[in-house]
């Protein structure tokens, strides 16, 4: 349904923001011959896949490098399982370079422009990414919660959320709250014009 209305609205020139309120290739990665789960040696959250380019082949051997989100730590993505040596490493989940892959396949002809923390930790990317988006010249801005708030860009008739039940279920009290502030937010970002 997301895919239909994103070639809709690419048909009428019209500009799509998506968000997924995670960032890096994907959630964690996993050994699919013993179950053993990647983690921070730091503080035991599991490590987040970030691959290295925007060149992504189908079916090609994990690369890239894992880090943790929370306090920093990073290691480069080793070939054989941590715990029982085997090659059957498998990510799972989504973050932003997944969507963007994923768009770029089922959209080849859109501009498609990502804008997360990784993105923006580069020296003037931020401001590029946003002027690139805001002057036309990209069709689809794919984010985190940084493309929620203060955009007010009139050719965004669609917003995208993606995985929108995961931030109700933080562990944290104030969860289903921030999570609907912040869905609130980006659906602010459609029909301003």
């Amino acid at each position: 349904l997301l895919t239909l209305a994103i070639n809709e609205r690419l048909a009428r020139h019209e500009q799509v923001v998506l968000l997924i309120n995670r960032r890096g290739f994907a959630s964690h990665v996993f050994c699919q011959a013993c179950g053993h789960v990647v983690r921070c040696k730091n503080c035991s959250v599991t490590l987040t896949l970030h691959k290295h380019s925007t060149s992504y082949a189908e079916n090609a051997p994990l690369s890239g490098h894992l880090a943790c989100h929370h306090c920093g730590f990073r290691c480069a993505l080793k070939e054989d399982c941590p715990s029982c040596h085997s090659p059957f490493l498998k990510e799972s989940g989504l973050g932003t370079q997944k969507v963007e892959e994923e768009v770029l396949k089922r959209h080849p002809a859109a501009r498609v422009v990502r804008l997360d923390s990784d993105v923006a930790a580069r020296k003037g990317a931020y401001e590029a990414v946003l002027n690139q988006f805001t002057e036309g010249n990209a069709d689809i801005l794919i984010g985190t919660q940084m493309v929620a708030k203060g955009l007010d860009i009139p050719r965004v008739t669609l917003v995208g959320v993606l995985t929108a039940d995961a931030a109700f279920k933080l562990p944290d009290y104030r969860s289903t709250e921030r999570g609907f502030q912040l869905l609130a937010q980006v659906a602010g970002r459609a029909g301003r014009g």
